[in-house]
């Protein structure tokens, strides 16, 4: 057999090449998932708290937007009532575009939308007629980060059986009517004290997790976009349903969701289940120390789209701060970080990965005039405490909220914390060289109160990864082969590809056959033979006929 009948179809290098490249675009698109809707420097957070410093005091909310540096205080529509706690949720299409709903004294909720500029709506839902000694956040609300929908949930004041919570969306530029959600395991109405929403990942899902304290139960439901379903009692022996004694979060990559709640019976410990196809069982977890009693817990996915781990910081009434690390099916041991927290009555403490997934921040105050961090790196390795001088009292409240997005230049992480004794409410960053204080007053000089935590940082989110109907992948679904994922539009891109080497080849084995049907080679000249017109060899003797012979004789 020749050396020629050993060669390589042409196909088989045409499809060799085809790989390379498309290797090499793979390897390339998924750094440009970020595209210019958050701004060249990266997305800004925005900031609603209440302040007595503007004309309409601490029953009117102001919103400042920045980063390492903030603009201008802007007044907002009176709400008519001192404001105990307020929720912001960012548009996942729409850059500047958001959604903040205050509580006030009265137990009236007043919803804000802006577009940038924001208009409200007052009085939207009634969650009691009067107010709770405890502290109570009976509301939530988030976006369905593919559609752009907002929905906001509220335990509403309603002597009827079947509203035991009440919901709305905004969509269109109006809210809907006022519906409701029935809690079907008691009959009589029950009333909800604590309520939190938790937006899942390029989904249309919402976890809903609400605790009531008629009954001390823990409920949880999916909204699917449309409905809720997917229901389940996390727990028929909750521990006492107020502050932050409850939590939920979806994994990232896995899409699964996780919900839990204080154990009246060990309340040191966490009761959880776990969404798939369906709940799991219930099961226990300590992460308060040994014989306290959990207040709160601030429970945190790691944003990595491809990473089933969280992180859950817990305080308890003996003013201990711990940790415990979810790896995507089980929880590492509790770790211990402070033994004398600034206050058991607010939390004093949160936690945040930066974007990456690879690190994360546990900010606390635990002493007069400082803040103090330790830094995070999965699976379990904590950095040394690390104080920094912020205000001169102590610290009621802090908040963490992840850059998604962080240009070269700004943090990766941003906080406000609220100083209790002064009221104070001012600004951290983080960037991965340390902690810097903005500001122990750099948002407000007071805010009237530090029991409340009336204030809620966002970073907005458009354009970011997971939010909105990305145009590189309108279904939503990926499919990993080689090692590399690839979404909607890389596949199409890679079939298109194939397609047309295909149809090339095809092509090609049509023209062949043709000419050896039609007798003419296409075989490329030999290069030994002249070219055509200029010698020819002379015919052989038997062509030739003699000039004098007459044709047909």
């Amino acid at each position: 057999m020749g050396c020629a009948s050993m060669r390589p179809p042409r196909k088989v290098f045409a499809f060799a090449a085809l790989a390379i490249v498309s290797l090499a675009v793979l390897a390339v698109v998924p750094a440009s998932q970020v595209r210019g809707a958050v701004g060249d420097s990266g997305p800004a957070a925005d900031i609603v708290y209440r302040s007595t410093t503007a004309s309409n005091g601490s029953s009117a909310p102001n919103l400042r937007t920045g980063t390492s540096s903030w603009t201008s205080e802007v007044e907002q529509p009176d709400a008519g009532s001192p404001i105990r706690a307020v929720r912001i949720a960012q548009s996942p299409l729409t850059d500047g575009a958001r959604v903040f709903v205050t509580q006030g004294d009265d137990g009236w909720l007043d919803a804000y939308v802006c577009a940038p500029t924001c208009s409200v709506t007052n009085d939207i839902g009634e969650v009691w007629g009067s107010a709770p000694g405890t502290l109570q956040r009976r509301f939530d609300v988030a976006y369905e980060q593919r559609s752009g929908q907002a929905l906001l949930v509220y335990g509403v004041l309603s002597m009827n059986g079947t509203e035991d919570l009440a919901y709305r969306t905004y969509t269109g530029g109006s809210w809907s009517a006022e519906q409701f959600l029935d809690d079907a395991d008691h009959a009589s109405n029950v009333q909800y004290s604590v309520i939190m929403l938790a937006s899942r990942r390029a989904s249309d899902q919402i976890g809903l997790l609400a605790a009531e304290a008629t009954n001390n139960d823990a409920n949880a439901w999916i909204w699917d976009g449309n409905a809720f379903g997917s229901y389940a009692e996390i727990t028929a022996d909750a521990q006492s349903p107020n502050r932050e004694r409850a939590a939920i979060a979806w994994e990232s990559g896995s899409g699964h969701l996780v919900a839990m709640a204080v154990d009246a019976g060990t309340p040191e410990e966490i009761v959880w289940k776990e969404y798939t196809t369906g709940w799991s069982g219930a099961a226990n977890h300590a992460c308060g120390a040994a014989g306290t009693i959990l207040r709160w817990l601030a429970l945190k996915p790691n944003p990595s789209s491809s990473a089933n781990d969280m992180v859950l910081a817990a305080g308890d009434d003996a003013s201990e701060l711990g940790t415990c690390y979810w790896n995507g099916s089980s929880w590492d041991s509790r770790v211990s970080q402070d033994t004398s927290l600034d206050s058991t009555s607010t939390r004093s403490f949160d936690f945040a990965w930066e974007a990456s997934g690879n690190e994360g921040l546990l900010v606390y105050g635990t002493g007069a005039g400082e803040i103090t961090y330790r830094t995070f790196a999965a699976p379990g390795t904590w950095g040394t405490a690390t104080n920094v001088p912020m205000g001169n009292d102590l610290h009621a409240w802090v908040q963490l909220r992840t850059n998604p997005a962080p240009a070269a230049g700004t943090p990766k992480i941003v906080g406000a914390v609220l100083e209790d004794g002064a009221n104070t409410l001012g600004t951290v960053a983080w960037n991965d060289t340390g902690l810097g204080v903005l500001g122990a007053d750099i948002i407000s000089s007071d805010t009237g109160t530090a029991t409340y935590e009336s204030f809620d940082l966002a970073f907005r989110v458009a354009g970011t990864p997971g939010t909105g109907s990305d145009p590189w992948n309108p279904f939503g679904f990926t499919f990993t082969i080689f090692g590399f994922t690839l979404d909607f539009m890389m596949l199409l891109i890679l079939a298109i590809g194939v397609g047309v080497v295909v149809a090339l080849a095809v092509a090609a084995k049509r023209r062949r056959r043709r000419s050896k049907s039609s007798g003419v080679s296409l075989q490329p000249p030999d290069p030994n033979l002249p070219p055509p017109g200029q010698y020819q060899d002379p015919p052989a003797p038997e062509d030739l006929v003699p000039e004098t012979q007459e044709w047909g004789r």
